[in-house]
């Protein structure tokens, strides 16, 4: 759902706001690559979320994609 709170911290200030999105991003994305997924996970938390009920490839973890590509394209 962080992408309810990056969208509107981009409506604020774009400018301002872009590192610290991508920052977030790669922080948390860069846990799963170094843990060894091949996709992206539900949660932060890997399968141990929801009583071990979370899935290990889950659409949202496609989420960061689209902010790389708007942010990227903010600088040029």
């Amino acid at each position: 759902m962080m992408c309810f709170k990056y969208d509107a911290l981009l409506q604020i200030n774009k400018e301002k706001y872009r590192s610290y999105i991508l920052k977030d991003l790669d922080a948390t994305y860069s846990k799963m690559l170094d843990a060894g997924a091949t996709s992206f996970w539900e949660t932060e938390n890997g399968q141990s979320d929801f009583n071990n009920a979370a899935s290990l490839c889950h659409g949202w973890s496609a989420m960061p994609v689209y902010y790389y590509h708007i942010l990227d394209a903010a600088k040029k």
